[in-house]
């Protein structure tokens, strides 16, 4: 699966679990909502290290526990290289 794909999953699933909406999360992170709805929308290929940060810090959890799901697993990941 495509690592867009599979980022944009994580996210949707985190936010289902909180009850917030794309705004919401856009005022805890600091980025815009069209950013945001961007990563769901699986619009961006690459995501930067930094977006992926204050996403993890807006759940109260770090990036490895953000990436903590096997769909993640290099293995199990579409990677061009």
């Amino acid at each position: 699966m495509e690592l867009k794909i599979v980022l944009a999953e994580r996210l949707n699933n985190l936010l289902k679990k909180k009850g917030w909406s794309t705004y919401k999360l856009s005022r805890k992170t600091g980025l815009t909502p069209y950013t945001l709805q961007g990563i769901l929308a699986c619009r961006y290929d690459d995501i930067k290290l930094k977006t992926l940060i204050l996403i993890s810090h807006a759940f109260d959890m770090s990036v490895s526990e953000f990436l903590n799901d096997e769909k993640f697993l290099y293995n199990n990941l579409k990677i061009d290289k």
